[in-house]
């Protein structure tokens, strides 16, 4: 079998956009080419574009992680191409041949070898019309999507056709919103929670209103808003456009793939987003929704609410944030449920935008380490150096129990902990049943979710909280395909992680293999609004109640 090449393991990946290229013959390499080295693991995403200038060949990668990567020894001998990658310690060379509007060949990193074939992109016209335009970011669906998508069963890949075969008939007669709400919802048909339109979550593509709501196990919540509706927060939501929060939630479960803990996590971007409603009709005006809210001793008020502008990111937000008062948000004042003063924030909420983080509480010699993105910091301590202080303060200090928080943890690159995670298994101050505790909650999802696995596998961890937000076994990794009209984004996966006791034969070699027979919370915790609007983390009480 070949090795896995090192540049399989980059966590994250790029999306490309179609664009012009001149005239060519089927011998010009010049253009825009976009295809995958194929890993047996899982093909990796690849666009590079190539450029002649005074004679001599240029050109850039984009690959999982970095975007516009300049090439080194870009020589063309129609039909063979050659082309080198720089990255980190070594270097990808790739040696392939041009045979009419495709590259195929090998690109090797050392000993390693693999297969990589590329397509040219073709350029496609400046839509006439808006109906026209969206026929050409569905024909990009049809024909990228499902080719690099491998989640979707064959029947769902059918019923997506279909899908989208009626769409593009009703075009000239449906609104913008309908047509989103149409496309999420036949991506969301391959059950698989990370192949997913980007609307609300990964990237901001819609309007919210100016209230941030959370379920808790009473009942939906206000537990943020903007200043001039700073009435609202604390307060229970009955209605959300005439309609119970519990149907609201049901209609935009369709729009993506996900068990209920995932559910619960993401319907309240959704829930919250005037284009969603309308999109599923459950509003009839974009520009007003009326909102009944219940504040406790028969203080019950309807406000109608209207959605703050349009300030498209490419940055993730998290749902989550919205719980701690630290979570600053787009530079506007907002009322927050739980004061600033930090005396006031529980612990589990005091690092919000903190990758990694511990604290050791004196008096009961419990240190809680939160882990919320596995990632590095962008700025400060890698996750290496952290990990080594944490183990060292594990050695140094009398450590009756060491709780791992990932409840938040939504994911990232789950090689940046993964041998950290398997290397606690050896420290025998903390392994033993009883004294590992980890916390997961509905947006433990991904990375989150293997870290929670290798403890459960590898060590004597008890865990404590929510069901995490997905299944064991799921399709990852992957990479963006970027719409040409509409920029919005479609993320497709390729890498399947098993770590369930159930064999799929077909889908070996598995991106990661695990083997445990559930995630399910040893102690089972369900957050109240009274716990959350109090300040109590039940969680971390639930652990330090557990008997010595």
């Amino acid at each position: 079998m070949v090795r896995r090449m090192k540049l399989v393991a980059i966590a994250l990946a790029v999306g490309a956009s179609v664009v012009g290229a001149p005239a060519w013959s089927q011998t010009n390499l010049e253009g825009e080419w976009e295809g995958f080295i194929h890993s047996p693991r899982r093909p990796v995403h690849i666009v590079v574009e190539f450029k002649q200038t005074d004679g001599n060949w240029q050109g850039t990668i984009d690959i999982p992680g970095a975007r516009d990567v300049p090439l080194h020894q870009v020589h063309f001998d129609a039909p063979m191409v050659h082309f080198e990658l720089p990255l980190d310690s070594s270097t990808f060379v790739f040696d392939g041949k041009l045979a009419g509007e495709e590259i195929s060949g090998n690109v090797s990193q050392g000993e390693d070898t693999a297969a990589f074939s590329l397509d040219r992109q073709v350029p496609l016209p400046p839509p006439a019309n808006r109906v026209e335009a969206w026929e050409q970011d569905l024909g990009i669906v049809l024909k990228k999507f499902l080719k690099y998508d491998r989640s979707f069963t064959p029947q769902a890949q059918e019923e997506f056709r279909r899908t989208i075969a009626s769409l593009k008939a009703s075009l000239p007669k449906i609104a913008e919103e309908e047509i989103i709400v149409t496309l999420s919802r036949a991506v969301a048909l391959s059950e698989n929670a990370h192949t997913r339109l980007y609307l609300l979550r990964n990237r901001t593509e819609l309007r919210q209103y100016p209230i941030r709501v959370y379920w808790f196990s009473d009942g939906l919540y206000v537990v943020k808003a903007t200043s001039d509706h700073r009435e609202t927060v604390g307060c229970r939501v009955v209605s959300a456009g005439a309609h119970d929060p519990q149907l609201v939630k049901q209609s935009v479960a369709e729009l993506f793939a996900g068990n209920e803990s995932w559910v619960e996590y993401k319907s309240v971007y959704f829930m919250t987003s005037p284009e969603i409603l309308y999109g599923l009709k459950l509003i009839a005006d974009m520009d007003t929704a009326e909102f009944i809210f219940d504040c406790g001793q028969g203080n019950t008020f309807s406000r109608t609410l209207k959605p703050l502008p349009l300030k498209k990111s490419q940055r993730p937000t998290e749902a989550w944030w919205h719980l701690s008062p630290l979570s600053e948000e787009d530079g506007r004042e907002w009322a927050s449920a739980l004061k600033r003063e930090s005396l006031s924030i529980p612990l589990y909420l005091k690092n919000p935008r903190q990758h990694y983080w511990f604290e050791y509480l004196d008096e009961s010699r419990v240190l809680y380490f939160q882990y919320n993105r596995s990632l590095n910091m962008p700025e400060g301590e890698s996750f290496a150096r952290f990990s080594e202080r944490l183990l060292q303060f594990i050695e140094h200090h009398p450590v009756e129990r060491f709780v791992i928080d990932l409840r938040f943890n939504t994911g990232g690159n789950n090689g940046v902990a993964w041998k950290f995670m398997e290397k606690l298994a050896g420290v025998a101050k903390v392994s033993q049943r009883g004294k590992l505790f980890a916390i997961t909650g509905r947006s433990t999802f991904s990375a989150g979710i293997s870290h929670a696995a290798q403890l459960k596998q590898f060590t004597k961890v008890i865990l404590v909280g929510e069901p995490v937000g997905d299944k064991l076994d799921t399709w990852s990794e992957g990479g963006n395909i970027v719409l040409p009209n509409s920029q919005l984004t479609v993320h497709f996966t390729n890498g399947f992680h098993g770590y369930s006791t159930i064999d799929y034969p077909e889908f070996k070699p598995y991106f990661q293999d695990l083997n445990i027979p559930d995630l399910e919370p040893d102690i089972l915790v369900r957050p109240s609004s009274d716990d959350y609007f109090s300040g109590r983390d039940s969680a971390l009480e639930a652990i330090l109640s557990y008997p010595r």
